[in-house]
């Protein structure tokens, strides 16, 4: 299936099952966490079905998403359309926020200088995205499969260099997570461990926040979060649109 096809398909797996229960609870600890510094007028790249809106509606948030059969779900501001080629005018959002969007890419990069072109100078950008650890990476040969993942799906080794290469190194910072709270929490929609781990959740969750704060160890989490600031001396010209 191509990622369109998959996005499609998954939509109801998302708002039926994901951001349900225990999914939510897990999805609101990180969202929380990718939203603290957003300010002013900000773009969620990859929206989805809209649990950023919903989880913050009083924030001026718009979405983009390239799925339909997300968007029909998502109840706040939103458009369709494609990461790496967005229809807003240049040096637009103050704030520019992607969650698990930059590994469905064919290519990374060309996403990220799209959003360096829709983010004002000095702007706040933070992306949470999949690592590449050995640890990460057994768990998602084993369950990678099926009609929820299309062929392109991938994770990042060095997403901080990445960012800091296309928007500058102001304000460029890594954390990793997700050890034991991500795979048995955050994907009841492929995984459902809820009966087992249900009355342990707040553990995994602490659990979790504990070992993202050891050095070495954290960086074997199954996803890394950057924060950085667009490069105050990148002025994009203002398109017409």
């Amino acid at each position: 299936m191509s990622e369109l096809e998959v996005q499609d398909h998954v939509a109801d797996f998302y708002v039926n099952k994901r951001y349900k229960g225990l999914g939510l609870e897990y999805h609101k600890s990180v969202i929380k966490e990718i939203i603290r510094d957003a300010y002013g007028r900000i773009l969620d790249v990859g929206c989805g079905t809209g649990i950023l809106h919903e989880l913050y509606p009083n924030l001026d948030i718009v979405g983009i998403d390239i799925s339909s059969g997300m968007l029909r779900h998502h109840k706040g501001p939103h458009v369709q359309g494609s990461a790496d080629n967005m229809p807003f005018k240049d040096n637009y959002f103050d704030t520019v926020v992607c969650r698990s969007v930059l590994h469905h890419l064919p290519d990374a990069r060309a996403g990220l200088e799209e959003i360096r072109r829709v983010l004002k100078p000095g702007g706040h950008f933070v992306c949470w995205e999949t690592n590449k650890s050995w640890l990460a990476e057994a768990v998602r040969r084993k369950t990678q499969h099926g009609d929820h993942f299309s062929d392109y799906h991938t994770s990042f080794a060095n997403l901080g260099q990445l960012v800091g290469d296309v928007l500058g190194s102001a304000g460029l910072n890594a954390s990793y997570g997700g050890y034991l709270a991500y795979p048995l929490l955050g994907f009841p929609d492929i995984l459902d461990f809820s009966r087992w781990v249900g009355f342990a959740s707040r553990f995994l969750i602490r659990f979790d926040s504990i070992v993202s704060k050891l050095p070495i160890i954290n960086r074997l989490g199954f996803f890394v979060l950057i924060r950085a600031r667009k490069d105050e001396n990148i002025i994009n010209q203002p398109t017409n649109e």
